[in-house]
């Protein structure tokens, strides 16, 4: 059994019950669901303040990385260097940093439909979850 790492957008999905989100669910059914801390914010905190308790809930069925501090700070740095290297304007947060970083670290896949914010990063492996935007 592997180790699956999630990105914020799946696990939105998931919480509203989308079609393709649980299809990626199965397709990783013998692998353990994890998130990033990064991950585990970022949903509570598009979370409204009536939902909280019930999206905390959600939450517990994923394993959470937990992150050191002076990886946070590798983090920054990375952020800050590819930053001056790139010649796009495309510009990932110091989230997507992070979540690359647990992946990279983990030596696992990370499941995400925002395939451009990790492509920097040359050795990520990535699997794009496939969105549909129409009922």
């Amino acid at each position: 059994m592997g180790v699956v790492i999630l990105d914020t957008d799946v696990i939105i999905d998931l919480y509203r019950n989308k079609r393709e989100a649980l299809k990626t669910l199965d397709y990783f059914k013998d692998k353990e669901l994890t998130i990033s801390q990064i991950s585990y914010a970022e949903f509570l905190g598009g979370t409204r303040l009536k939902h909280k308790i019930e999206a905390r809930k959600f939450l517990h069925q994923f394993k959470v990385l937990q992150e050191k501090e002076n990886q946070k700070l590798f983090a920054l740095c990375m952020k800050h260097e590819f930053k001056k290297q790139r010649s796009d304007k495309r510009n990932s947060s110091l989230g997507d940093f992070l979540i690359a970083q647990d992946t990279l670290k983990a030596n696992t896949i990370l499941v995400t439909h925002n395939i451009d914010d990790f492509k920097i990063f040359e050795s990520i492996k990535l699997h794009e979850y496939q969105k549909t935007f129409w009922l």
